[in-house]
């Protein structure tokens, strides 16, 4: 554990003066005026590449914290696809860090390919993480656009020496794997990760490796998943492509981590706030990484009181195969709320499969099997409704257990709701038709508060009709017995958006409330 980081105060540099002036030749001298901390910014992103498979969202991304961090005031450095070299990157960071006086901070964020390279001294260290430029290849003199960890973090320990606060935001990963698998119908995936070799030596010279360990004093990492996944691009009906930890990074900043509206994010509201977005965002498919442990109530980024408003609801985005262009179109124009998605290399935020009555999703998990057209009205219904639910920030950590790879039937699923606020707790389900399932509490004995966790190892079991089931959890300050009695109202009927207007009534007036969703994949075998 790094030592405590130090909280820096400007001092009055007035001589052996013990107050605000001091007398010089009978004159009153004034004591220097407080320099202020800044803040400055450096965002990348990267959707062009000349050997590896180009991204659709990373520059949407740099673009969208860059805007947020603007509205905070912050001086921000911008570089896009080829703008962001080797050369251009560390020299920016390189400056910004000379540049600094104690106190200030300095902000890196990057959205692009990342990768894992052998050790350049396996003895020390046997795997170098990596961020791989635009213009890298495997032969020199491209393979020198990359960067690695240990260069990173030998500006890590200049900066901290200086007393300079360093925040790191890496929305790429690494050549890890995924619980669940993707369904090619969705569409060709698309992965911030790259496997690659250096051929033909090597255009970068000598790096001094550093042993795995925390940050030095003073830095701060966000990364969008663990050293062990991939970090998919999600598909969102509002805003395309885009990387599910950057869209939370600028909600964030924004303001909607901001919990206790005091003016400041902090490391422990950053990392409240990131978590279940993320997870809710890209379906569970990410469990973001951060560090240090410790240091939550460090202030990082002072912005305006409340939280950024919700989204506005947007169309569910569609696209039918397996039957004629025709008969889709007529088939759309029956259901309310959806757009017919007609060319292949067009995002959907749905696809059905008409010859095998199954949906699947942008993520490319098989939401609903057994659909027929005239079930799709429900599972449309579904999609607008989470559409509106994650608008409201999810903030509740969900997490299926043991894991969230997809149960086969029979399989139980065990489930787990983080951050309760001492009061009531809510559950509901949305099954893969839209079916309104209304779980907790039916029993007497279940009406009690919730602090901290709640646990249930055997929560479910995977049964007909498969698909993914979303589980939402409303933590309230007190019990909502008229939402209970609405949800008993709506069990085991396909009405999804009646469901979550109404938690999200609860959610608009009490405060304290907090929501999440879990994403539970089952499949016949």
């Amino acid at each position: 554990m790094p030592a405590a980081v130090r909280k820096l105060s400007a001092a009055i540099l007035a001589g052996s003066c013990l107050v605000g002036s001091c007398l010089v030749a009978g004159h009153a001298l004034a004591a220097p005026a407080t320099r202020a901390p800044e803040t400055r910014a450096l965002v990348v992103g990267i959707n062009a590449y000349t050997e590896l498979k180009p991204l659709k969202g990373a520059k949407a991304d740099a673009n969208d914290i860059a805007d947020a961090l603007g509205r905070l005031g912050v001086p921000t450095t911008k570089l896009l696809d080829g703008q962001a070299t080797r050369k251009a990157i560390l020299g920016t960071l390189d400056r910004m860090v000379a540049e600094a006086k104690s106190g200030d901070t300095i902000v890196f964020t990057y959205a692009g390919h990342g990768g894992v390279e052998k050790g350049r001294d396996p003895s020390i260290e046997a795997l170098d993480q990596t961020i791989l430029l635009g213009g890298f290849t495997a032969l020199k003199p491209g393979n020198g656009e990359r960067i690695i960890d240990d260069e990173i973090y030998e500006r890590e320990l200049v900066a901290s020496k200086k007393g300079v606060r360093l925040v790191f935001v890496f929305d790429s990963c690494h050549s890890g794997t995924m619980y669940r698998s993707i369904d090619p119908r969705a569409g060709e995936e698309s992965l911030r990760s790259q496997i690659f070799d250096i051929v033909g030596g090597d255009a970068l010279g000598p790096i001094r490796t550093h042993a795995p360990g925390p940050p030095p004093d003073g830095v701060f990492h966000y990364a969008a998943g663990q050293d062990s996944e991939r970090v998919p691009e999600i598909v969102t009906p509002a805003l395309g492509y885009r990387g599910a930890f950057s869209i939370a990074f600028a909600e964030a900043l924004r303001g909607g981590a901001d919990r206790d509206r005091d003016g400041w994010i902090t490391h422990g509201e950053l990392q409240e706030y990131l978590l279940p977005r993320t997870r809710a965002l890209a379906d569970g498919r990410q469990n973001p990484n951060f560090a240090p442990d410790g240091f939550r109530g460090t202030r990082l980024f002072q912005t305006s009181r409340g939280a950024e408003q919700p989204d506005q609801p947007a169309t569910v985005r569609l696209r039918v195969i397996g039957m004629a262009a025709d008969a889709a179109a007529e088939l759309a124009g029956r259901l309310r709320g959806v757009t017919l998605v007609g060319q292949p290399d067009q995002p959907a935020d749905l696809v059905w499969d008409a010859g095998k009555r199954e949906a699947v999703s942008a993520g490319g998990d098989v939401v609903a099997t057994g659909i027929g057209p005239d079930r799709l009205d429900g599972l449309a219904e579904k999609w607008q409704a989470l559409v509106r639910l994650k608008a409201h920030k999810t903030s509740l950590v969900m997490r299926a257990l043991p894991d969230d790879r997809a149960r086969k039937a029979g399989e139980t699923v065990g489930l787990a709701v983080e951050g309760v606020n001492g009061g009531s707790l809510t559950i509901l389900n949305l099954a893969g038709d839209g079916t309104v399932n209304f779980l907790y509490p039916r029993y007497p004995g279940e009406e009690k508060a919730v602090a901290g966790e709640y646990r249930n190892l055997d929560f479910s079991k995977a049964i007909p009709p498969f698909g993914a089931d979303h589980i939402i959890a409303l933590s309230s300050t007190a019990l909502p017995k008229a939402l209970h009695e609405r949800l008993k109202a709506l069990d085991d009927r396909r009405l999804a958006g009646a469901a979550v207007d109404a938690v999200l009534g609860v959610l608009a007036n009490d405060p304290k409330a907090r929501i999440g969703v879990q994403i539970v994949v089952a499949k016949p075998q």
